[in-house]
């Protein structure tokens, strides 16, 4: 990385220029910081479901904004801060989260790239340096490995706290039905888990492998459902019984079938977020009845409070972080590998090394 006033001049990023088409890897000129931003340099970036479908062109919307950079979950050190930064200083050890949190909302950003315009958002982090708004920024709690914290930018908390944050005063003995066993599902998963709730039920589309060997590790209740009995299994187990819907699949099909499905008396809590091009439809007399749909925007958290609360939840209950990224890392270059094995269920939630 070449100097100059500002210490560094560029970054590695890993930058969509075109929908349906792999990331491209290119060098990148880092301006010098405004008002609101911190310069992190990072260690370690989650890749989420989300970006997979921002590449297959499931956000029309960012369209405009092409070629632009991507990666909302990361854990970095801060290397330079902006004028009126006070949350963080050089050399803290942070975590980077799209969640919003204390501090100055410093906007998006522009980058050059030859005679390109490279656009960014408040928060990049498939980038060896970014600039990132400070409102995005986290102290990273000191009992966290660099690699694990990239897991509280989103995964962990959407996941883990929508079930802490959200579903609340109800019986350990109530039915649930958990939709995707991705990151958030098993962070999701891991919560319930350990705050006794005991009739817990797993449902995905597409076992693969690799998955089949996390159901088997944590002895899980599952079933399949893309067979053709899978209804009859379902009805069999619920039995008109009052019943959760989680449902963090990101299949818009997933998220239909739990509003049919479930009764005046049920409850549906749901983080996925599929193709903004899709709806989903529910009689109005459903919801006179009493049926309760609930979005969750990144768990309801707080991320100031919430990633201490929810690592040490996490460390009291000794959650294996491995679950999530069974230790494999890949560097930058591999990202595009990294999308692949996300797509074909390969991996839990990929972990990208920057530095």
């Amino acid at each position: 990385m070449k100097k100059n006033k500002n210490k560094y001049m560029w970054s590695k990023s890993a930058v969509l220029f075109k929908q349906l088409k792999p990331l491209r890897i290119i060098k990148i000129n880092l301006p010098n910081l405004k008002k609101g931003q911190v310069l992190v340099k990072i260690k370690y970036s989650g890749v989420c479901g989300s970006q997979i479908i921002e590449q297959k062109g499931g956000r029309p919307y960012t369209k405009k904004y092409l070629p632009h950079m991507l990666g909302h979950e990361a854990s970095g050190i801060v290397i330079k801060v902006g004028p009126n930064v006070k949350k963080v200083k050089s050399n803290d050890k942070v975590i980077l989260s799209w969640i919003s949190g204390k501090g100055c909302n410093s906007g998006g950003i522009k980058l050059k790239y030859r005679n390109t315009k490279v656009n960014g958002g408040p928060l990049t982090t498939f980038n060896s340096y970014s600039i990132v708004s400070e409102n995005k920024v986290f102290k990273k709690p000191t009992f966290l490995s660099m690699k694990n914290a990239a897991l509280y930018g989103c995964a962990i908390p959407t996941g883990a706290g929508m079930i802490l944050n959200q579903l609340k005063r109800r019986s350990k003995n109530e039915l649930i039905f958990l939709f995707g066993l991705g990151g958030v599902g098993l962070a999701s998963y891991l919560a319930l888990k350990s705050l006794g709730y005991k009739k817990i039920t797993i449902v995905e589309k597409k076992i693969t492998t690799y998955k089949a060997k996390i159901i088997k590790k944590l002895k899980l209740n599952f079933i399949q459902n893309n067979q053709k009995n899978f209804v009859k299994k379902f009805n069999d187990l619920k039995m008109d019984k009052k019943t959760v819907f989680i449902d963090t699949s990101g299949d818009i099909s997933v998220l239909q079938f739990c509003i049919n499905q479930s009764k005046p008396k049920d409850t549906i809590l749901f983080a996925s977020h599929p193709m903004d091009q899709k709806k989903i439809f529910i009689k109005p007399l459903d919801f006179i009845n009493g049926k309760k749909i609930i979005g969750s925007r990144g768990g309801n958290c707080k991320q100031d409070e919430d990633i201490m609360k929810i690592s040490k939840f996490f460390k009291k209950n000794k959650i294996n972080y491995n679950l999530f990224h069974s230790n494999k890392i890949y560097n930058l270059e591999k990202i595009n590998k990294a999308f692949k094995d996300l797509i074909n269920g390969n991996i839990i939630r990929p972990i990208i090394k920057l530095n």
